[in-house]
């Protein structure tokens, strides 16, 4: 049997790939890269300008707006970074899924499911998970019309500037007490979730936390209400999660979304942000 390539230098090549459609991308704070299909940044905000000031261009003379006006949009069927990125990739990951394919693994015909093996699969738990934005280049590169199985992606919500309360913020107001702020929800039907967090600031005292949200379960790859976590909390920064408290969360479960904390009294002040972290030891994209 031929030597396949294993999980973890499938993640990252696969990550440098992602980066790269990344990079290619751009972002709306900066203002280059192609930019999305319709999008309001970069280099298809320009085409969107040519569009506009053609249509200008009408109220004086329509012969030159006749002329340009198909090649824009033509132009504007193809001028999209994850079409534009998974060309560039395609004899890529074409060769990478020929190569999976190739190994023998019982059930592996894709290179999604490659990815479901060393995820859900015989050779999990978690070892193969991708950044979300392997979605829109999958699509593009594969022509199917969904993307990957949703246990082959993580997704990552830290507190900052794009999560300001993560998953949720608790406020401790006192021994046992607080207030809770509801935050993102990851979509359990298009991603694993992240690795469960709490992640602590300005504590006063220590004692249990209990989470109460939805699962992305290990054993199903469905989506499960009303699961539960808990962490011993006596100082400021990160605890990871474990299955704990009434309706314990499986040993592989990932966290998608918060409904509920609750606190020991030992707890008197401080805030906890839950979180979704990415696989340990996976660098942030882009590289």
């Amino acid at each position: 049997m031929p030597v396949t390539i294993d999980a973890a230098d499938t993640c990252e090549l696969l990550d440098y790939v992602v980066s790269s459609y990344l990079r290619g991308l751009g972002t709306l704070a900066s203002g280059l890269g192609v930019g999305p299909a319709g999008g309001n940044f970069g280099a298809v905000q320009d085409l969107a300008n040519v569009s506009s000031y053609l249509q200008t261009m009408a109220a004086t003379y329509l012969a030159p707006v006749s002329a340009l006006s198909p090649s824009v949009i033509q132009i504007g069927n193809t001028m999209d970074a994850a079409r534009i990125m998974a060309a560039q990739w395609a004899p890529f990951l074409t060769a990478l899924q020929n190569h999976v394919n190739a190994g023998g693994i019982t059930g592996v015909l894709s290179l999604d499911q490659f990815l479901t093996y060393y995820n859900v699969g015989a050779g999990g738990p978690w070892n193969a998970l991708l950044n979300p934005n392997w979605s829109p280049l999958y699509i593009k590169w594969s022509g199917q019309t969904q993307g990957p199985s949703p246990c082959n992606m993580y997704f990552e919500v830290l507190q900052g500037s794009t999560y300001p309360d993560a998953l949720a913020e608790f406020t401790i107001t006192g021994a046992g007490a607080g207030s809770l702020t509801n935050g993102f929800a990851i979509d359990g039907t298009t991603y694993a979730g992240g690795f469960g967090y709490v992640n602590a600031s300005g504590i006063t005292g220590s004692g249990l936390v209990t989470v109460t949200g939805d699962s992305f379960a290990y054993a199903s790859q469905t989506v499960q209400t009303g699961i539960t976590w808990t962490a011993t909390v006596g100082a400021n920064g990160e605890v990871a999660l474990a299955p704990g408290g009434s309706n314990p969360a499986g040993t592989h479960d990932l966290i998608l979304s918060v409904t509920g904390i609750t606190i020991a009294a030992g707890l008197s002040a401080g805030t906890l942000y839950i979180e979704a972290h990415r696989p340990s030891g996976r660098s942030l994209l882009p590289i």
